[in-house]
Order: structure tokens, then sequence, then C-alpha cells
């Protein structure tokens, strides 16, 4: 008995031990939602004005990753939405952009189009509103919404909703069961997922028409004095007043028009009403498709897209974009509270992040700091530079009236002989680097090579942003502050810490709440997820699993 004993005790730590280390199960429902255009500071920036159910509740209970960024250069919602649910950067899944030059042709070949495919329950109103066939076939990696899929067949659905395609279609990947996103008045669908809608989006679309919401005023929902002292003037230099929304608040959402039509569309995705119409989707959806209540975990991914569109045309220190995050807050409490009372408290778990930041209007980054440069890309001047030094160095296109097509955050030499090639793009890359607005520019020997210049800071983003069958001759990064919009509003798609920081956050039962420090980029998301819902993390996944959330394996 008493040689038996410490062997017994050995035992019982043994046995608690593994207790102790036991996964925990997998959730019901897992939710991915991205936010479109939100820098991480805004969580602190406007914590203050949080009710106590949507971000409060994310950052009281969750694991708060307060330094996470995304690793690639060309920080748009396409990249970022394909990259934060497969763990690998646009150099591997090859959405490079939100549309890209085809090297074969030069057309331009949008990140979700498929011409073989057709849009379930609208149609095209105007030039503006295009309504084209649309897949995941151009993303070339897979999401863990396609390895939940794989673990679990028709046991388990992974469904994605957004206001934009794009963002909807790779967040849910190759085999989601369906994706859903608002491109004029109602949520449309595409025959790559179902040849029909489901009966509950046909009576969602009717008994929540966007139409429904002409004629109705955005005004900010606390005292103006508040957003004075947080963010200072409401009419600031360089915001956009566009599709009849006025310069300030108050707003009628009505585009101008006397019934709803085109501008009036466009209004809305600017509006927060955008906002609530997605939130009551997802909870239709979770009824409709009886989400978190099957044998098998369930997905549903969800990105907000009205933030991009606010971010774009009055910036990130405007009126409009702290009162957007304050309705997107409760929009986000009563969907967490719904998933409480419908699958449980312990049922769910819910990860939050974003495709991109996005940079301060350019003349409030200058404001009194005269010697701060920054300005709006100047296109013409930038073309114009490269195309005299190439007709300077290899004389005139042979054919044509230019060398040059741009693409994206780069150029695409057209007409030159393939031996020639090398040489100008070295040439143009000289070129775009004497002009005032440009910070680095890379060649395509450059970032397939091994470079001298890899310790320069943004050479390792652009190689991660740099698809060797989709990417042009050469990319560059413009300097600070420095907007590819113009005359007015704000844009993102650079390198720049107000572009890559992005919130990052877990939360649910098992997941540990505290605020980390750690450096993490947007990679590890799809890992660790993958790990939370108990499948094979997406193989093209490389990063690490997120520190602090599995603490037994700390």
């Amino acid at each position: 008995m008493i040689r038996l004993r410490p062997l017994c005790i050995l035992s019982l730590i043994a046995s608690t031990s593994a207790a102790l280390a036991a996964p925990q199960p997998a959730p019901k429902l897992a939710v991915a939602i991205s936010i479109d255009q939100f820098r991480a500071d805004y969580l602190e920036r406007f914590e203050p004005y949080f009710g106590k159910g949507g971000f409060r509740r994310l950052l009281d209970q969750g694991s708060v990753f307060t330094e996470a960024r995304h690793r690639h250069a060309l920080t748009a919602t396409a990249p970022g939405h394909a990259t934060l649910l497969s763990g690998s950067p646009p150099s591997i899944h090859g959405i490079v952009a939100n549309s890209w030059l085809n090297p074969e042709n030069f057309e331009r070949v949008g990140a979700v189009s498929d011409p073989d495919e057709e849009i379930i329950g609208a149609k095209s109103i105007s030039k503006f509103f295009p309504i084209e066939g649309t897949s995941p076939r151009n993303f070339l990696a897979t999401s863990v919404g396609d390895q939940l899929k794989l673990r679990h067949g028709d046991a388990s659905r992974v469904i994605s909703l957004s206001n934009k395609d794009r963002a909807a279609i790779l967040m849910g990947g190759h085999h989601a069961d369906a994706a859903y996103w608002l491109p004029t008045d109602r949520f449309v669908t595409s025959t790559f997922y179902v040849e029909q809608a489901p009966a509950w989006l046909e009576t969602f679309n009717r008994e929540h028409s966007v139409d429904s919401f002409f004629g109705q005023t955005w005004d900010r929902l606390l005292p103006v004095e508040v957003y004075n002292r947080v963010q200072g003037p409401d009419v600031a230099l360089g915001e956009e007043s566009r599709h009849g929304l006025g310069a300030t608040f108050p707003r009628t959402l009505d585009g101008g028009l006397s019934a709803p039509g085109e501008e009036y569309y466009k209004a809305f995705r600017i509006a927060p009403q955008a906002t609530t119409l997605l939130g009551n989707l997802a909870t239709s959806a979770i009824q409709g498709e009886q989400l978190g209540q099957r044998s098998a975990t369930d997905l549903l991914c969800i990105s907000f897209s009205q933030t991009d569109y606010v971010g774009h045309s009055f910036g990130s220190d405007s009126h409009e974009i702290m009162d957007t995050v304050i309705r997107l807050d409760r929009v986000l409490a009563e969907l967490f509270s719904f998933l409480d009372e419908t699958i449980g408290q312990e049922g769910w778990i819910v990860v939050v992040s974003a495709d991109h930041g996005g940079c301060p209007l350019p003349e409030r980054a200058t404001g009194k700091a005269k010697q701060l440069y920054a300005g709006r890309l100047d296109w013409t001047s930038l073309q114009s530079t490269a195309e005299e030094a190439l007709a300077a160095a290899f004389g005139p296109p042979p054919s044509g009236s230019q060398w040059l097509l741009r693409d994206a955050y780069g150029f695409r030499i057209v007409n030159a002989p393939e031996t020639s090639l090398t040489e100008m793009r070295r040439t143009l890359r000289d070129a775009l680097l004497s002009h005032p607005q440009i910070a680095s520019a890379w060649t395509r020997e450059e970032l397939l090579g091994n470079s001298p210049e890899s310790n320069h800071w943004d050479f390792e983003a652009w190689r991660l942003s740099y698809h060797i069958d989709r990417s042009p001759d050469v990319v560059f990064t413009p300097r600070p502050y420095v907007v590819d919009r113009s005359p007015y509003g704000s844009n993102h798609g650079t390198p720049y810490d107000y572009d890559c920081h992005v919130p990052l956050i877990f939360f649910g039962p098992g997941i540990p709440s505290g605020h980390y420090s750690d450096p993490v980029n947007t990679e590890q998301l799809a890992p660790t997820l993958s790990r939370l819902l108990q499948v094979p993390r997406p193989p093209q996944a490389d990063q690490a699993l997120l520190p602090h959330i599995f603490q037994a394996d700390n």
C-alpha cells in the first residue's frame, strides 16, 4: 500500500492534468465578423460611448490583440477578406487587389467575377450597378469554412453575408453553402451556390426592403458636443458630399430624388441603415438556415461594409465615422443578444477583425504642419513621368499611344518585346522613384528574386502582395498621407500603419479575457479559428496560432 501510494498520486495528477488540458468542445456556431475599413484605434477612441452588449462585451471578456496587422502591402477590400479566413497572403491566395489586369489581354478582372455564373434576385439598373456573374473561382486558397465542410460535409452549414459581393464570397470560400450581398435594392446570391434563392431570403427581401428606408433621416445619436470633443469640427476640408447627403447632419436619405432610384441606392450604402439591414439579415439567416442548431459546427461570416463607404467620403476623423461605429456597436449588441437567446451563451464564439484601415484626409493630416507632405495622388503626372522616361530610353511605343496601363498601385508595360522587359521595368521603377509623391517602387524581378534591398521597410510587404501571374510589372508605395482619391474623400491600400493596423478579438466560452500587446498578424486568425472549431487549418496557412488563446499550450 505504501509503495503504491506515490503511483496513485501520480496517476491522480496525470488524470487531473489531462482533464484540465482537455480541449474545449467545438462551438455550435462560429461567427466571423469583418468590419470594412475599420482602424484599430477606433475601439480605443470611441470606447467610452459603447453600450454593454456590443464592442464593450468583446473588449471586457474577449482576447483582444491590440497590435494586429495585415502583413501585405496592398490593403484593399478583396485581398483583406481573402486573407482573414484563408490564413495566407495575396502572393498565395491570388486576390492581389479588388481587380487587376489580365496579363494576356489586359482586360480587367474583378476579384470575384465569373462570367459562367449568374446573379439570382436582381437586375442591372445602370452602368454603375452592373449585375455580373460572381463566384470564388479566382480565389486560389481554401478557407476555414472549406475545412469545416470537408470535415463535416452537409452536417455543417457555411453562410456568408455582406453589403459587398467580394467580401461575402471571399470570406465564405469555395464550399460555402451560400453567400448573400446587396448590390442595389435587395440581397442576392449566385448560381455558383444555388439555383434559386431560399424562401427565407425572399421573405426577408419583401419584409425588409431597401426602398422602405427612403426618406429616413440620419442624425447623430449623441449630442454634437461629444463629437466635437472627440473628432473635432463636423465639416472639414477634403470631406466629400455626394448622392444628396449634403455636407453635415442631419441628412435625408433620398439621393435627392422623389422616389427610390440609382442615387438613392448609392446614398443608402453610406448610411447606417445599411448596417442595420445587414444585422437584420444575419438574424434571419440564423433562423432560416438553423445555424448553430445541428449536430456539427456551423460558420456564419459577416462583413459590414458601410464603415468603408463612410471612411471614403468623410475620413477617419469625422463625425460620420464616429456615429457609424457607435451605431454598429448597437447592431452587434442586438446580434449577440439574439445568439444568446437562440443558441445559448456557451454555444457560440465570435472573432472580429477588419480587411484594412484607412488614411486620414490629407488636408487634415497636413493641418498647420505645412512641412508635412500630404496630398492626392496625381496619376496623370505620375504616368507622364514614367512614359517620358520609357520613351527617352526605348523610343515611342510601337502601337497605340502609351507604354503603360495603370494596375492598382502599379503599372503594366504593354507592347514591349520580352527581351526588353527587365530593363524597361528598371527604368519604370527609377522614373516612379523620381516622382515627389512616391516613397518606394519595386520591379517584378526584385519581388520574385533575392533582392539586396530586402531590408527596406516595405519590401517584404510587397512580396506578400505580389502574385506571379496577376501582379503588374512595377508596384509602388505613395508617400505617407498621399491618397489615391481625388478631389475629395480618403482611401487605403498602402502598408502604412493607418492602413494595416486592425482589430483582432476572439470571444466565447473557453477563450480567456485579456488585452495582449504581442505583435501578431491577421494570417494567424484562420489557424486559430480552425483549432477552436477542431478542424485542420487551411493548408496554405503557415502562421503560428495566436498566443494566449489556448492557455494549456502556453
